[in-house]
Formats: C-alpha cells, structure tokens, sequence
C-alpha cells in the first residue's frame, strides 16, 4: 500500500500540483481567462525564477515517469542482458517491484548508487516471538547484505560454460575439494583383480567443473607449473589429498563472515547474505528455480569446508523432484533430507525448536556444539505459511534458514530473470545483484557428486575428529610424490576423546616409533613415484626375469608419460637422451594425450578432452594450432637434426609420429597384452618391471584419470590375477607379489588386509601389527584412516580368527 501510494503522488499529485501553482508547462494560446486564473500571480511567465524552477519540476516527473515505465518493462524481459539501473531507476524500480511482490517493508530506499566496498545494508526485521526472547541468550544477527572488498586473483564467478552454470568460486572450490574425496576413496576401495571400471566414467559436468579448477583456481593458488622439476619437495599424501587439501585452502581463503553465505555478486564483487536473519527469503520470476539449485548445491557443499557448521537442507521430495531430478531423490546426500511433505517438514522443525531453545535457555551460545543448520525449501502455501514464518521468526537465533519457490510475504521476496539478475526486491537492496544459477542437468550431476563424496567426507572428518590441529598447508603441483609417511599418529581409538564416533578405528596395538617403521617407510617408498623423468632405459624390452636389457629406444625423441610428462631428445645414436625445455604445460599434455592413443584419435575429440569448456570448435582449433606452432619452434632450436614435429594430421585424425617418437607407456600395454595371452607368475614380472610409475600424476586434467586408473587397475589386475597361479603352500611367493602390490599402489586397503591374512597364515601377529601401523601411517598422510571392515578385518587376525568368521563378543541379544 505504502508504494502504491507513493506511486500515485509521483505520477499523478505532482504534475496535478504543478499545474495548479504553476499552470501547464507546454505554450498554448493565451487568454485573459488564464491570467484571471487564482495562481496566475504565480504563473512561469510571471517570474523566470519561478519558470526555472517549474521546469526543472516537470523535467524531474518525466524523469521518474520514464523510470517506471522502464521499471515495469524490465520485470516482463526475461533473457536481455540486464541493464544497470542508478538514482531513480532504481527507486523506480525498488517501488515497482515492492508494488509487485507485495512487500511488507514499511519504507522503502534506493541503495546507492555506487556501492562502495564492505558495505552493509540493513533490513528490517520483524519483532521476535516470546519463545526466542525467554530462551534465547544471544540475540539473532543482524539481517545484512555484505558487499566484499574486491580481491586480486580469481573471479568470484566460476561458469560452467557447457553446463549453463555460473556458481560462487568458494563453492566451486569445495565441489572440486568433494570430487578429490570421491577419486580417493574410489582409489582406497578398489578390490584388484574386480575388473571395475564403470565408476571412472565422470559426468561432462564434473569435466568441465576439472577443467575450470585447473584452468583458472590452481593457476591463482599457486601460479603456472611450469617445466618440470625435481628441485621441489614433493607434497604429503597422495595427489588425491593433496588436491582435496589445496581445494579447500582456496574455499577458506574467499570464505563470506560466519553466518554468511556467498548467494552472487554485485557489480562484480561477492554479495554474501545472512539467510536466518531474513526470515526467509522467496524467489520468483523465470530465473527462480535455478537460483533455488545453485543456493541449496552450495549449502550441501559447506559440508566440505572444514570445521564448518553442519548444513542440513530440508526439502518436501515432490519438489526436490520438480527442482532437481528423480535420480537425486533416489539417493539424495546425506544432508539433503526429503518428507513427503511439507507439513511433516514443519513438523520436525517444530520438533528442533523446542529443542534447541530447551538448550539455549541453559547455554550461554545457542550454537553451543554446533547444532546444523536447518535450510527449509519450500513451495509458499497459504495453509502452511503461518507456521513457517513463526518457525522462522523464531528459531532464525538458532541457525533455522527459510529458501522459498516463490513469493514470501513475510520475509523478503526477489524477482529473477533467467541470467540470475534480481530486477525487483523487497526489501530494495538486492536489486542490482546477480544470483548464481544452475540448470536441472547441471544440478544433478553435481548432486549426485556430493552423494558419491559422503563416505570419503564422513571418514575424513572422523579423522579430524580424533586428530585435531591445524590442517596441513596446500602444496603446490609439483612433481609425482614420493612417498613419506611422515610421523607416525597414534591409533585415533586411543585418544581420551568419549564423543568420538564408532566410525573411527579401533586401538589394535601402541604405535612404534618412526624408526620401528623405516625398514617398511623405505618398502613404501620405493614405489614407482619418482619426480624424475623415467630413463630411456627403463623402455628397454624386459626379460622374464624383470631385468632390462639393452635399451630399445631408437627414435630421436622418448616422451616419458610415466611420472612427469616430458620429452627427451638425442641428436644421434650415440649421444643421450635430455630433457627438451621449453615446452609449455598444454603442449606436454597433448603429447600425452596422443602418447594413450597410439593409433591416432579424432581431432574434434582431442579438442574436446582438452578444452571441455564449451568454446566454439574453431576456436579450441586455433589454440591446437598454436600450441603445434610453439612446438616446432622449440624443436627447431634443437639443432639441424631435429624433426620440426611430432605430430602429424590427415583426415580429421591427430597422432604421434612414431618413426621419430617412442612412449613408455606403450611398453607397458605390450606387456599386459603378452600378460593376458599367457597368464602366469613369470609373465607378470615384464608387466612390472615395464610399469616404473603412474600415469602423469601432474596432470589433474579430467581426461587423464580414467587413463591413469585404467592403466593402474589393469596392472594391479594382472597382479592380483598371477597371485592364483602360484602354489598355496608357497606363501613367500605370495608376499612378494602383494609386496608389489602395495608398492604401486600404497593406498589400497584391501591390499594391506591380504598381507595381513598371509602374515596370520604364518604365525606371525607381529607383522599383520605392523602391517596395520603401516596402513594408518600412509592413511594418515592423506589425512585419513582406515575404514570400519578394514579395522575389523585386523582385529580378527590379531584373535587368531579367519577374517571372514564371527566372533561370539560381536554377537547381540535379539
């Protein structure tokens, strides 16, 4: 009513006013009826003072009558680019949409017109119900909008160009901090010798969302690569949390205040918005639901932010389903919890409510052990809407969080194009800003990566739990690691820590010290890493025995695949292979690209693999070119005996020149073929000699994962397979290929449980105890420990019990 007033005065009392004190502006045919009129006295011709004045009054109406007009025509655009609005199209637009959305603010003001940096607007609030009041201590933060001071280094946009996606950088951080979670549990939970592969396929989503990371998030974090070098101390842990670690440094570096989350931006800087203390907020308008998707994604993702509040987001499943997709309310998150509906939904929060204020009226912190956060999404319903806004006038102080598809008329309402930008709000102060947005594809694919992230998330925080402290600081991307297994923690069971969860380990033994452990540390890290390239000599043929004989190599160049990428170059036969400088990282990893595909591969699909952002084909062919271009040059400066390229092209097919190039990498799939034509122990010994290392491990392309763990599980295949060749009563032999297989492959649980299962065959406890130190040592390095089975696979063992019997002390009374 109070805009609809102020409306009318505008456009309809004002020129009414002028007209009568003035008289009408525009020149008609005078008459002495107007000079006999009573205001004549005053008329515009009488005084120019006056008719200044008069004009500049009209100027002003025809103005803001203008803004209107604009105003009401920008709430019908759906798709236009937005236009920036300033003084009065914005209170124009400020009253048209609280006009509109029905807003209940009792006045409304024009943000201004530059914001400057770190300000905060604030808005009105309603007053708190009587249970808040006697139970609460701590009074609810103010509601705000914060616009941040902007930041040299990354945007605070991250697009998702293929997907229609525009997320928070911070949010995108801990998605890619989720996804080196998923690829490391996958890693740590491979059975060799299963033949899985099906869970390497990752959604184009999730590539593009790599793509990003690498692109433009490691490039602030730690500057460009560059060539490769052995100088650098290699990371802790693997590359998987490494990568999760570095992730997540980014996310804290650009985290919003507390209470606060990242929602968009203004004029180009991160808006961050107090949801509780808005007591809801609703979104209308063509870009309503994809800013719902890219709001609640970015609430799930927090649970990747460490020592963060918890989040639970609660959501009747009809409109999860209209919202997101069937596929995620089948198997939804664990933070994402569906009722059939909404009524029942209220009922739980109800049900807290009570609760927490019970708590509150006791502690001094209503946030006292960091209860979750409740984020209710909801359809408004007239029936319901009552409940909710007592609900939420209340327990807003307690961390309760309204998000609404559609129009809340008791907290602030937000109309969205569909480019995210709010063109009408009430309150006024978000009008201007831009929302993040995500598309129902998008959405589901990344929901469904933070469903396949929570047992690696649960288990990482269990870890933290029973190790406290500040988290290892990110390392950059150097070199494939070599591993260190660092000090050795004490089991996590035997902290005097009674709250801890049953998902930890249990104490199996007192942990040895660091030097008790260096005859297995020294095992472990003789792995195949290296942060050299591998020797030419190491493509030499290997003879059965595992010994290399004289070296194969006859081309010019050698690409090393295995290890770091880099080419190697010797000007003739006699002369050694060196490391070729110079290269740029893109130019390394084509040739790697090409090296997984000796056959040749389509252009377009190179194109994509490398660039999956979603450019125009002929542009990512221009970047190909360029990058063959800088290639040949840096060949030519070898001298006249060099080729000027590797790479040849005909018919829409790209590949390497083997006349003049040779891959390791191809050695070891002539060894897994030969392997497979005649499986025994004695054939498998090529296999490793041939593997020296992982496949690029400082690649964190999207394309080269499924590369690397095909490469990676096809050897530990082999192995695991050779290990039912070999006589059962010859359990050295056995050891000694599982000692193989925990060298490639430190990581891999079930590994450690076979050494254990042959050690108990022995006799030998002593060593299944050390075996399980060494597990949780090179666990520990990638700040985590062994899974629940794990930890009960040893302690049966350690009773003298076959791993798969039962154990009468875990039998339960029915």
């Amino acid at each position: 009513m109070i805009a609809f007033a102020v409306l009318s005065g505008m456009l309809l009392g004002l020129p009414g006013l002028l007209v009568y004190a003035f008289g009408w502006a525009l020149p008609f045919h005078e008459s002495a009826d107007v000079y006999a009129h009573p205001g004549a006295a005053g008329s515009i011709r009488d005084s120019p003072l006056l008719r200044v004045l008069a004009w500049a009054l009209w100027l002003l109406w025809a103005a803001f009558a203008i803004a209107v007009a604009r105003a009401f025509r920008d709430l019908r655009r759906t798709s236009a680019t937005p236009r920036q609005v300033r003084g009065l199209g914005r209170v124009a637009g400020a009253l048209v949409g609280a006009l509109l959305l029905g807003g209940r603010a009792s006045a409304i003001a024009a943000a201004p017109a530059a914001v400057p940096p770190a300000v905060t607007f604030d808005m009105p609030r309603p007053a708190l119900a009587p249970l808040v009041v006697a139970a609460s201590a701590v009074p609810s933060p103010p509601v705000s909008v914060s616009v941040s001071q902007p930041m040299a280094g990354p945007p605070h946009e991250v697009r998702l160009v293929a997907a229609g996606a525009c997320l928070g950088f911070g949010t995108a951080a801990l998605l890619v901090s989720a996804l080196f979670g998923v690829r490391l549990w996958r890693r740590r939970h491979y059975v060799p010798g299963s033949g899985l592969r099906a869970d390497l396929d990752e959604s184009p989503v999730v590539r593009g969302l790599t793509f990003v990371y690498n692109d433009t998030l490691t490039a602030f974090a730690d500057g460009d690569v560059g060539e490769p070098s052995a100088d650098r101390s290699p990371p802790r842990g693997s590359p998987e949390a490494v990568g999760r670690r570095r992730a997540q440094a980014l996310a804290a570096r650009v985290a919003p205040p507390p209470g606060h989350l990242v929602v968009g931006t203004w004029d180009g800087r991160p808006l961050a918005l107090d949801l509780a203390a808005t007591r809801g907020i609703g979104l209308v308008g063509p870009g309503a639901a994809s800013a719902v998707r890219a709001l609640v994604l970015a609430l799930l993702a927090e649970r990747h932010r460490p020592d963060a509040v918890p989040v639970e987001v609660l959501i009747p499943t009809k409109l999860a389903t209209r919202l997101l997709d069937d596929q995620v309310t089948a198997r939804p998150p664990e933070r994402l919890r569906l009722f059939a509906s909404t009524d029942e939904l209220l009922d739980l929060l109800e049900t807290q409510l009570v609760s927490r204020a019970r708590t509150a009226a006791t502690d001094a912190d209503p946030r006292a052990g960091e209860p979750a956060t409740l984020v209710a999404v909801a359809a408004p319903s007239p029936a319901l809407d009552g409940r909710m806004r007592a609900i939420l006038d209340t327990g807003s102080a307690c961390g309760f969080v309204g998000i609404f598809y559609g129009p809340w008329q008791s907290g602030a309402t937000a109309r969205v194009r569909i480019d995210g930008t709010v063109s009408a709000a009430a309150p006024a102060t978000l009008v201007g800003s831009k929302l993040f947005t995500l598309p129902a594809g998008a959405a589901t694919d990344l929901v469904t990566l933070l469903a396949d992230a929570d047992p690696a998330a649960a288990s990482h925080e269990a870890f933290r739990r029973a190790n406290p402290g500040p988290p290892e600081p990110p390392a950059g991307p150097g070199p494939a690691r070599t591993r260190d297994l660092g000090s050795v923690p004490r089991p996590p069971g035997q902290a005097a820590d009674s709250a801890r969860q049953n998902t930890e380990p249990a104490p199996l033994a007192d942990r040895p010290d660091q030097e008790q452990l260096a005859p297995e540390r020294s095992a472990a890290s003789t792995s195949a890493t290296s942060a050299a390239p591998a020797s030419p000599s190491a493509l030499a043929d290997p003879d059965p025995a595992g010994r290399s004989v004289a070296p194969a190599p006859t081309t010019p160049f050698v690409l090393t695949v295995l290890g770091t990428a880099c080419l190697l170059h010797r000007p003739d036969a006699q002369a050694e292979y060196k490391v070729v400088k110079g290269l740029t990282p893109k130019v390394r990893e084509i040739l790697a690209y090409l090296a997984l595909h000796p056959d040749g591969v389509r252009r377009n699909a190179l194109l994509a693999a490398l660039w999956p952002n979603g450019d125009d084909e002929q542009v990512l062919a221009n970047r190909f070119d360029a990058a063959l271009s800088h290639q040949r040059r840096v060949l030519r400066g070898l001298g006249s005996g060099a080729a000027g390229n590797l790479v040849e092209r005909a018919e829409g097919r790209v590949w390497l020149r083997r006349d003049l190039v040779t891959a390791d990498v191809w050695r070891v799939h002539s060894a897994l073929d030969q392997y497979r034509r005649s499986a025994t122990a004695a054939t498998v010994l090529p296999v490793i000699a041939a593997y020296t290392d992982h496949l690029a491990e400082e690649l964190d392309a999207a394309w080269a994962l499924p590369h690397r763990e095909n490469l990676r599980r096809g050897v530990l295949d082999a192995l695991t397979d050779a290990l039912s060749t070999l006589e059962p009563d010859n359990p050295t032999q056995h050891l000694a290929l599982l000692e193989q297989l925990r060298t490639l492959d430190p990581d891999t649980e079930t590994t450690y449980c076979k050494i254990a299962e042959v050690r108990a065959e022995l006799g030998d406890l002593d060593a299944v105890r050390r075996t399980y130190d060494l597990l949780c040592a090179t666990l520990a390095a990638s700040d985590d420990h062994p899974d629940p089975h794990t930890v009960a696979v040893f302690e049966k063992l350690l009773r003298g019990q076959p791993p798969g019997t039962s154990d009468p002390r875990d039998a339960r009374s029915a």
